[in-house]
């Protein structure tokens, strides 16, 4: 796929000198250059209102009326509505050129509802580009600090205020263990949620539902880590919800947390029980007339992707179609630059923590120790978690960043440790690269475990870790053609998934036009 910028021409008067890349549109198959507008525009305009016009009479009957100002198809409340939209004269043009094929019909508009975490925003980036190069409308709504990585894919954005330093306090669990065990934990992160939904949610009905409503999603993308305005308006206005989820999902066979707790044991426990009165009071002020047992298994239900390979989830083959595994969709998306090679043709070795768990020093030592007297090329992306020389001495052959991008180190490398991020972990053996896990909470030892359980990687706890351990784990994985046959044999699974496309067929199966529902 081919991106250019934003065109914010809505008159189509500049000339060719205001735009000297002259990018070209891809709407339904039309190309277009932009600098030259006018020539075209009546013509144009003119196929796609007698498509348009096809597709409203095909549609008589079935509830829907004609919104001129803007172009869409607006069903009677209740009703599922699939909007038509003329792109190129709405003020701002997506200039996307995709290889994907187009699909029949109307476009529709797609809302994101995120964690605003980067291992769970950046999975959801490609699959909106795609969505987008298909014709979509597509809306994030994300904390401020996302806004330039969601508008690279052509989506538009409605931020939100977050207090990022409650969220790190709050979202990100601090036990180093293999299983969630502290309930006060889970107390802070349902009651974070809480709060956000209600900073939230009437912000986000207003400008979705505002006027005619014909700005209301076809369908929610709603990640169910995250709070639950998406959720709610969904329930409100009937309108589909697909699960994003860049981990394991959950049924009755395999959960990554321990069950619910029973009526009884949340009423000995108040601050659960207040906590649960509060939500139940939110969903009533809203009408959604559920409980909130039922609100709570919709959250974690239905239609799903899931950015894993089916052969890496615990579990995989007890999950019907319905839970979608698309595979990571992360190596399109770089925010971090150009990052050069060393071209020496020895071994290279990244190392990251990622952004949650990098502030420990520490650990980075010993990566230095491990590889100081080796023929290995290192890459140390610390993300911010290292101050200038708590490293101490430094060979040449290690390089230290802040960050890099992940995919072109990747793309040279023999090896990667890493906290034990699933995107991360994945990434890594797309690229044909074995990695050793060094985990920090519950989440992370299911995947340090299920990579060690696949023969892809090693799981080394983090007070295990000393250079000579990861020395020799290094050599170990890297010398092995067993590893070697376990990462072609996981990668396999991870292209055939589908990605990012497979992930857009999935958010597109639950559109189905007001005609056909109604027949």
């Amino acid at each position: 796929m081919a991106e250019s910028p934003l065109c914010t021409d809505p008159g189509g008067d500049l000339s060719p000198e205001q735009h000297p890349t002259a990018p070209r549109h891809g709407y339904r198959g039309q190309e277009r250059d932009c600098a030259n507008r006018r020539p075209w525009e009546t013509g144009i305009r003119a196929a796609l209102e007698r498509n348009a016009s096809d597709q409203r009479r095909a549609l008589e009957g079935a509830g829907t009326r004609w919104s001129g100002t803007t172009g869409r198809l607006v069903t009677a409340p209740g009703q599922y509505r699939r909007p038509w939209c003329l792109a190129p004269w709405s003020g701002v043009c997506r200039h996307v050129v995709s290889d994907s094929p187009r699909r029949a019909g109307p476009m529709a508009h797609i809302a994101f509802f995120i964690l605003p975490a980067a291992g769970h925003v950046n999975p959801t980036l490609s699959v909106a580009r795609e969505l987008v190069a298909r014709g979509h409308r597509v809306t994030y709504a994300l904390s401020e600090n996302y806004r330039e990585r969601v508008l690279a894919t052509g989506a538009e954005f409605l931020p939100y205020a977050l207090d990022q330093d409650r969220f790190w306090d709050t979202m990100v669990p601090k036990q180093d263990a293999a299983e969630y065990t502290d309930q006060q934990e889970f107390v802070n992160m349902m009651t974070w949620m809480l709060d956000l939904t209600r900073q939230t949610l009437g912000d986000f009905e207003r400008h979705f539902g505002g006027g005619d409503g014909d700005g209301r999603p076809d369908v929610f993308v709603c990640d169910p880590s995250s709070f639950w305005s998406g959720h709610i308006l969904a329930a409100k206005w009937g309108v589909p919800v697909i699960r994003s989820t860049p981990t394991y999902v959950a049924n009755e066979h395999w959960s990554l947390h321990p069950p619910v707790d029973t009526a009884e044991e949340q009423a000995e426990d108040p601050r659960t029980g207040a906590l649960f009165e509060a939500v139940a009071e939110l969903l009533a002020e809203h009408r959604v007339e559920k409980s909130i047992g039922d609100f709570a298994a919709e959250v974690h239900s239905g239609p799903a992707l899931v950015y894993l390979p089916r052969a890496f989830q615990y579990a995989g083959d007890t999950f019907d179609e319905e839970v979608r595994f698309v595979g990571p969709c992360t190596s399109a998306n770089s925010f971090h630059g150009e990052w050069e090679p060393p071209g020496t043709g020895r071994p290279l070795v990244l190392i990251s923590l990622g952004t949650l768990y990098n502030k420990q020093p520490d650990f980075f030592r010993a990566c230095v120790e491990a590889f100081r007297d080796t023929d290995w090329d290192v890459v140390v992306t610390h993300a911010g978690g290292v101050a200038e020389g708590e490293l101490g001495d430094v060979p040449p052959h290690i390089r230290v960043y802040d960050f890099a991008p992940q995919g072109a180190v990747l793309a040279h490398a023999s090896l990667m440790i890493n906290h034990g991020g699933t995107s991360t972990v994945l990434q890594a053996v797309s690229e044909g690269v074995p990695v050793i896990a060094v985990p920090q909470m519950a989440e992370l030892h299911a995947t340090a475990t299920r990579a060690e359980q696949l023969g892809v990687g090693a799981k080394v706890l983090r007070k295990d870790v000393t250079p000579e351990r990861l020395r020799e784990t290094a050599l170990a994985l890297t010398g092995s053609a067993e590893v070697r046959a376990a990462v072609a044999r996981l990668r396999g699974e991870i292209e055939a998934a589908g990605g990012p496309a497979a992930a857009a067929d999935a958010v597109e199966a639950l559109l189905v036009p007001a005609a056909a529902a109604a027949a």
